[in-house]
C-alpha cells in the first residue's frame, strides 16, 4: 500500500515541480517580451511533459532513498544470519550475490541498482574495515544520488532548450510595411 502512495505521490509532487519550472520559463519570456505566439504554448506544453517525467522520476528516487534504513536492517538481518563476513573479508563472492538477490527480492524498488553492483568491490571495501552492509547501503545511496542529480541536469537541459526555443520562434521579425505605399516596396 505504501508503494501506491508513494508513485501518486511521485507523480503529484513531480507535475507540481514541473509546472512551477514551465510558469518560471514562461515568466522569463514575458520579461523578455518573447511569450506571444501559439509556438510558446506548443513549447511550454511539450517542456511540461518532458519535466515532468523527470521530474516524478526524481520524487520517486527520494521516495525511495527512503526505504535505505529498511534495507540496510534487512541486509544487516541476513548477514547475522548467514557466516560472519559483517566484518571480515571472509565473505565469498556467491554469498554476497545471494544476500543482494534476496534484498532484491524484498525491495524491488532498488532492484536496477543492486543488479549493477560490483561484488569484486566488496572484498575492498570490506578489507578497509566497514562491513558488508556499509558496503551495500553506500553503493545504493551513491546510485540513488547520482540519478537524481542526472534528473536534474536533463530537467535543466530541458528548461534552457524550451527558454531558447521560444525566444528564436518569436525573435521580431524587421518587416513592416505601409499599407498605402505598396508601390514603394515593388
Amino acid at each position: 500500500m505504501f508503494i501506491i502512495g508513494n508513485i501518486i505521490g511521485s507523480i503529484f509532487w513531480g507535475g507540481l515541480i514541473a509546472l512551477l519550472l514551465t510558469a518560471a520559463v514562461w515568466l522569463l519570456c514575458q520579461v523578455l517580451d518573447r511569450a506571444r505566439s501559439v509556438w510558446t504554448y506548443a513549447v511550454l506544453l511539450v517542456f511540461f511533459l518532458l519535466a515532468g517525467a523527470q521530474c516524478t522520476m526524481m520524487v520517486g528516487t527520494m521516495y525511495a532513498k527512503g526505504y535505505l534504513t529498511d534495507i540496510g536492517e534487512y541486509a544487516n538481518m541476513l548477514v547475522s544470519t548467514g557466516e560472519d563476513m559483517a566484518g571480515s573479508v571472509s565473505g565469498n563472492i556467491d554469498d554476497i550475490s545471494n544476500i543482494l538477490d534476496q534484498i532484491s527480492e524484498e525491495y524491488p524498488i532498488v532492484t536496477p541498482i543492486i543488479n549493477k553492483i560490483d561484488i569484486s568491490d566488496a572484498q575492498e571495501y570490506m578489507a578497509k574495515g566497514h562491513t558488508l552492509v556499509d558496503f551495500i547501503t553506500d553503493d545504493i545511496h551513491d546510485a540513488l544520488n547520482y540519478y537524481i542529480l542526472r534528473r536534474v541536469l536533463w530537467t535543466l537541459g530541458f528548461m534552457i532548450v524550451a527558454a531558447i526555443a521560444i525566444i528564436w520562434l518569436n525573435k521580431p521579425t524587421d518587416y513592416t510595411y505601409d499599407i498605402n505605399n505598396l508601390d514603394e516596396i515593388y
